[in-house]
């Protein structure tokens, strides 16, 4: 379990996460074909493959998809059965935060990781070109649900301050902010399917932060409370919180340190597990 911060090409943050859970005993690697050696178009991606019976690949879209405008970024694909050096009807999600004629094999992600093996969180933008979207990617396996659904213990959330297009036609393109497998793909709106990051509130006098563990749902109309986020918490600018700033859990050791992020767009916030 171990926080990290740098900047690295999204092929080199791809494997780098990859090679980190594969470590771990209950990941491997889902497909020897699938390797980050060639960054270009849409050759640089990694399949994960976790003991659960679930397979995870990541993506790197560097070449021009959707409509109009074009976008690239990061693509997330949950599967239960891969064949053929591919997933079969994957549950997927487009983060869609550069645009045309960007080159993602030679542009610089700041980014910020926590990575267990349960998963990770992760907010990144690109240093350099003319969209930058800021992103936020959170996949995690939670078994501490609040009641056994039948389904996986996977989760999933992903946002972006840019980019945010729905293709028709073009659903392995789409930008679908939650993935509950195998129950829904979240969609672009602002109220359905969402992880609900409950905002970080601190106290003017006290100093003392308060907050509420991000909800995962099991429908897309934010009824069916299924489970809590463990490795990440939300906030907000202006409510006494700042980047940089650390929450310490009480009763712990555990902490959280909040990350802001502004791109070329609208900007994005997450509170990253920093210890355990």
């Amino acid at each position: 379990m171990t926080y990290y911060s740098d900047t690295k090409y999204l092929d080199e943050i791809i494997e780098f996460i990859a090679d980190t859970l594969i470590a771990e005993t209950e990941w491997s690697d889902g497909d020897a074909t699938w390797t980050t050696t060639d960054p270009s178009a849409f050759n640089a991606k990694r399949c994960l493959y976790h003991s659960d019976g679930v397979y995870i690949a990541l993506e790197s879209i560097n070449s021009n998809v959707g409509a109009s405008p074009n976008y690239r970024g990061l693509r997330i694909n949950f599967s239960e059965t891969w064949v053929d050096n591919e997933p079969v009807d994957p549950l997927q999600s487009m983060i869609q935060f550069e645009g045309i004629n960007v080159d993602l094999a030679v542009t610089d992600i700041q980014y910020h990781l926590w990575i267990t093996d349960q998963g990770f969180s992760i907010i990144a933008v690109p240093t350099t070109g003319t969209y930058r979207g800021a992103w936020i990617l959170v996949m995690e396996r939670n078994t501490s649900k609040l009641y056994s659904d039948g389904e996986s213990n996977f989760f999933c959330y992903n946002d972006c301050g840019n980019y945010n297009y729905y293709q028709n036609g073009q659903e392995e393109w789409a930008a679908k902010h939650v993935i509950r497998p195998w129950r829904f793909e979240g969609t672009t709106s602002d109220t359905a399917g969402r992880f609900v990051p409950m905002n970080t509130l601190k106290s003017i006098g006290s100093g003392i932060g308060y907050f509420v563990y991000p909800v995962y749902f099991n429908d897309i109309y934010n009824r069916l409370t299924v489970a809590q986020s463990s490795m990440s918490i939300g906030f907000e600018s202006g409510l006494g919180l700042v980047d940089g700033d650390i929450i310490v859990v009480q009763g712990s050791t555990k902490k959280f340190i909040m990350h802001e992020y502004q791109g070329s767009g609208t900007g994005v916030q997450l509170g990253i597990q920093y210890t355990v």
